[in-house]
């Protein structure tokens, strides 16, 4: 867009003005600069004022295309730092996130925790028939599904290929009823692009 060059009054004292937009990502910025008058005349003259506009303006989206570059680096970073921490294919954490962060909840929660590791019964056979896009779509619905049935504290791990743990906040009386219920929920039949899946699950509890 062409800045824009117009004049206000505040206090009975006349402004100058200069609005310019900028689109930064999907938002559009729309920036101003305004001054007295009074310091437009004497030394700077008349003639000169739009060239110093333009130059005010210039340097306005310098400022702004240095905001729009600062973000392009920093979202590469970010998205970096999530794959050093999450499964690539299921967004739950790695084995490595999973394991500093199962520290840190014992020594904020000491006690009252159970280990459930679990894998798929039936996988191979569902990824041999329809391929590694279905098995996909398999191993991304037990994850969705695991992260549905947590609660609060807990965390669900990917350990790798079809296995997968979960650490449980929960008393030691009340770890095989939750483990349960997790693989009841778990153990669903599963839709996918080929139809209906259906995988067991084999659990272990440690507590």
């Amino acid at each position: 867009d062409t800045p824009v060059f117009d004049t206000f009054e505040v206090d009975q004292q006349q402004f100058y003005a200069v609005v310019d937009a900028f689109l930064l990502g999907s938002q559009t910025w729309r920036v101003a600069l305004h001054a007295p008058e009074a310091d437009f005349r004497g030394a700077v003259q008349a003639r000169y004022q739009k060239a110093v506009m333009e130059i005010v303006v210039i340097a306005l989206g310098l400022c702004l295309l240095a905001i729009l570059v600062g973000s392009m680096f920093v979202r590469p970073i970010y998205r970096l730092q999530e794959h050093a921490t999450t499964d690539p294919l299921t967004g739950l954490l790695n084995r490595r996130e999973f394991e500093r962060l199962g520290k840190l909840q014992l020594r904020k929660h000491p006690g009252n925790y159970a280990l459930m590791v679990f894998d798929l019964d039936g996988f191979k056979p569902i990824n041999d028939r329809w391929g590694h896009a279905v098995g996909d779509e398999v191993l991304r619905t037990i994850a969705y599904r695991a992260q549905d049935a947590k609660r609060l504290d807990d965390l669900v791990v990917r350990l790798g290929g079809d296995e997968f743990g979960m650490l449980l906040h929960v008393r030691a009386a009340d770890a095989a009823k939750a483990a349960k219920r997790i693989r009841d929920i778990l153990q669903k039949p599963i839709q996918t692009t080929v139809g209906e899946q259906i995988v067991g699950i084999t659990a272990g509890l440690a507590i």
